[in-house]
């Protein structure tokens, strides 16, 4: 796959449709605690659907969100560049 005309967001759907969410639904059915997941999953779906029209370097550009970095990110900084100002770092 080419990186340069790759798309990001389209490629993770896929992934996400076609192997975590099957997957996770027949976890569902053995677990009906991780249904809530099945719903987020969703979620980050149609989040990437919106995302589609954004080139790599918008995607790559944007901040992680607080809620979603781990201390690995603390020691470099925080968020995915080390120029990510005012990006909370949750200790786990």
């Amino acid at each position: 796959m080419d990186r340069s005309i790759a798309s990001i967001p389209k490629a993770q759907q896929g992934f996400i449709t076609y192997i975590c969410l099957p997957l996770l639904e027949s976890l569902v059915e053995l677990y009906p605690q991780l249904k809530g997941i099945t719903h987020n999953m969703r979620e980050n779906v149609r989040t990437l659907h919106e995302m589609e029209s954004m080139s790599t370097d918008q995607i790559m550009a944007m901040p992680i969100p607080a809620t979603l970095t781990s201390p690995a990110d603390a020691s470099h900084g925080g968020g995915r560049n080390s120029n990510d100002a005012g990006v909370t770092t949750v200790k786990f």
